[in-house]
């Protein structure tokens, strides 16, 4: 059994523990901080579950066979999605587009596998950020058709050296 809160947790101390993290949080270096926070989880993860990072699972759609490569599995039964959300401007739109494609490759695995999406959110530091985020979260549950229950969210977090706040969320297809 997975507890979703400490994984949190202790991915959220790999963050504000490190020195240069902020630097590769750009739009630009998103894909690096990505990388780097896989790791990161693939590490907290394998103390209670064998873990699988990049997994390619083949499987037949419209009665084709596909497939598609997912960032962790735990167990051969848990399937991880991970995303960095950055929460301004053009590329929250794009960011939309990139979480939902995630939990449509998600949706195609079958019924057995439990599948979840985490997402990093970062540069929410007024009233205004969290107004944006909230519509790219309302755009994100309604653009995926099918339901996805938030397991659990984290409070705010700041990075290390850094007036910038973050907040993971952990989102459970049904």
């Amino acid at each position: 059994m997975l507890n979703y809160k400490n994984i949190l947790e202790e991915l959220i101390g790999k963050i504000t523990k490190s020195e240069g993290v902020l630097d590769f949080a750009t739009r630009e270096k998103q894909a690096k901080f990505e990388n780097w926070l896989q790791v990161e989880l693939c590490g907290v993860l394998r103390k209670n579950h064998t873990v699988t990072p990049e997994k390619y699972v083949n499987y037949i759609r419209e009665g084709k066979q596909s497939g598609n490569s997912y960032d962790i599995f735990l167990d051969s039964t848990v399937a991880i999605e991970l995303k960095i959300f950055t929460n301004n401007g053009k590329s929250g739109s794009e960011n939309v587009k990139r979480v939902i494609k995630d939990i449509s490759k998600l949706k195609d695995l079958p019924g057995n596998i439990v599948k979840l999406e985490i997402l990093l959110v970062y540069f929410i530091t007024n009233e205004e950020d969290e107004r944006r985020w909230n519509e790219y979260r309302t755009k994100i549950e309604t653009g995926m058709k099918s339901k996805i229950e938030c397991l659990i969210k984290s409070g705010d977090f700041n990075f290390k050296g850094s007036k910038e706040k973050g907040r993971l969320y952990l989102y459970k297809l049904a």
